[in-house]
Order: C-alpha cells, then sequence, then structure tokens
C-alpha cells in the first residue's frame, strides 16, 4: 500500500490542514507525504507541497495553509531521529519552506540542516475554560464593543456573496500596499467542500436594516478551530468583527472543540487585535533553505 492509502486511515486524526480534502484544493500542482510507522500503524507524517518554477522544484506551505511539515499524529514533536529519516526521502529542491505547528519546536534541528529559522506568533484560546472565565479574559475595550455590537447588530450562521467578500478583502490588501493572494476558485472550492465535510463555518452581522456589516469563515478539525479570513465593507460598525469572533468562540466552545487558534499575524494591529481576546501567545517556526543561486536572485529581486 502506497504512503498516500496509509495515510488517508489516519489523516483524520490530524490537523485540518494535513488532510487529503484540503490539500487536494490548495495546492497549486501536487502534494505528497512520507511518513513513519511503529508497533501500532503510522506514528509520524510530513505531507508537504511542491510545484516547479522555472525548471526548478519547490517545496513549501501552500495558499491559507499556515502550519504544515512533520508532525506525529498525537500532534505532538517528532524526534530528531524521526526528523532525520524523513527529511532524507523529500525529493532534492531549489527551495523549501515550512510553517509548522504552534507549540512545537524544531529550531535546533533544522538549523543544523542550514535551514533559518523565522519565529512567529499566534494567540490560543482554551476553549475548556468556563464562558465567564473566557469572557472576563477579554480587554475591557474590546467588551464594550462586543456589547455595543450585540445591541446594534444580529448574528447568523451564514456568508455573503463570494464576490462581495472578495471586493472587501481586497481593498484591505490594496491599502496595505498588497495584492490579493487568493483566487475566487480557491476560496469557493474550500468553503463548498469544507461544508460538505462539516469541517468548515462562517458568520454574518447585519444591521437593522439587514445590510451586511462583516463576515468571517473558519476551519475546524476534531480540536482546534482556526479563525481564518474575515471581511467588512468600508463603512461598517466597529465592532462587528469582534462580535462575530465572540459568537464563534462559543460556538465553538458548544461542539466540545479544545482550542481556538487566531491563526495569529506579524501585523503588530492585528496582533494587538487578537490578543485583547485574551488568548495565550504561542510561537510557532518557520523554515527555509535556498540552495538555487537562480533562485535566491530571483528571490533577491522579488523582494
Amino acid at each position: 500500500m502506497g504512503d498516500k492509502a496509509l495515510f488517508a486511515a489516519i489523516e483524520e486524526q490530524l490537523p485540518v490542514f494535513f488532510q487529503s480534502w484540503w490539500l487536494d484544493i490548495v495546492c497549486e500542482q501536487a502534494w505528497d507525504v512520507v511518513m513513519e510507522n511503529g508497533a501500532s500503524g503510522v506514528t509520524v507524517v510530513w505531507p508537504y507541497s511542491y510545484v516547479r518554477k522555472a525548471g526548478m522544484l519547490l517545496l513549501r506551505n501552500p495558499p491559507l495553509t499556515p502550519y504544515l511539515g512533520p508532525l506525529r499524529i498525537t500532534r505532538q514533536s517528532c524526534t530528531g531521529e524521526e526528523l532525520s529519516s524523513l527529511y532524507k526521502r523529500l525529493p532534492h529542491s531549489a527551495f523549501r519552506q515550512w510553517s509548522c505547528m504552534p507549540g512545537i519546536s524544531y529550531e535546533e534541528w533544522f538549523t543544523a540542516q542550514g535551514l533559518s529559522c523565522k519565529k512567529k506568533r499566534t494567540y490560543l484560546l482554551d476553549l475548556q475554560l468556563s464562558e465567564d472565565t473566557l469572557w472576563n479574559a477579554i480587554h475591557p475595550k474590546r467588551k464594550n464593543a462586543i456589547r455595543k455590537a450585540q445591541q446594534d447588530l444580529s448574528v447568523d450562521a451564514s456568508f455573503p456573496e463570494l464576490k462581495t467578500f472578495i471586493e472587501w478583502q481586497s481593498a484591505s490588501f490594496t491599502a496595505k500596499g498588497k495584492p490579493y493572494p487568493y483566487s475566487a476558485s480557491l476560496l469557493q472550492q474550500l468553503m463548498q467542500t469544507g461544508a460538505r465535510k462539516g469541517c468548515c463555518c462562517a458568520y454574518t452581522a447585519r444591521n437593522v436594516a439587514g445590510e451586511i456589516q462583516g463576515a468571517i469563515w473558519l476551519v475546524q478539525d476534531k480540536t482546534t478551530i482556526y479563525y481564518l479570513l474575515s471581511a467588512t465593507p468600508a463603512q461598517t460598525h466597529r465592532g462587528a468583527v469582534s462580535l462575530l469572533l465572540w459568537e464563534a468562540i462559543l460556538k465553538a466552545k458548544e461542539q466540545g472543540l479544545s482550542i481556538f487558534d487566531f491563526e495569529g499575524s506579524m501585523d503588530d494591529d492585528i496582533a494587538h487585535f487578537f490578543k485583547r481576546f485574551g488568548g495565550k501567545e504561542t510561537s510557532y517556526e518557520a523554515f527555509q533553505k535556498t540552495d538555487s543561486l537562480i533562485w535566491k536572485l530571483k528571490q533577491r529581486i522579488a523582494g
């Protein structure tokens, strides 16, 4: 039996970003997986996405996939011996890049292989805490914004027209001088497939006139829900997204999920917004190495 067939048998134990249906959609060209077996079966997996650009093979996290890389199926870190066994079975590439799961550190091992390490941050909420404890951990100003939004807005488990959502998101990227990174077909496939599998949810806030003030989209697996996308119109209620996130936190808690992952940002303003929900700041590691002088030059030119 091939690695992908073995992988299919255990992948539901893994984070949603590691699962076949997700990788089939987000990977620009293709993906594969290397694994290690123990006495009880598969113990460690390393799914990876690969593309060919200008005749060079590149391994890197695909779009909308904040975490990938090596992982024990119990969601714990791999040993150095396991990492060595998996790493040598990856295809030779001009460029390789992974952002691994939060709370797991491979820095010492990967830097010994010549990869650079960049520490990123996210914020994790423990959904096993009581609702009162979660509420009390939110910054007073954020709680005030939620209370005001509760008075002015209603929330339902729906999603606006995708075209509208993308237009709003694109405007925020343009304001920061960045190109919009996602295609409509990518988002549509993820949302439709995720909905069929029960692996995603969306919430929309509306004012009394029924006008949409904001929407968020989240994905989940057996233990964790991840906040991935949000959008608001140019003129919106300032507490709309805060209210939507609070509603999503409560719904995830009702479902019995353990963790709410804000899928943090290196943007200080966004990180500050997330931090005020009281989550625990948690680092995750991004590793990178370029072996091709041509690809290094291309990266330098592209910035």
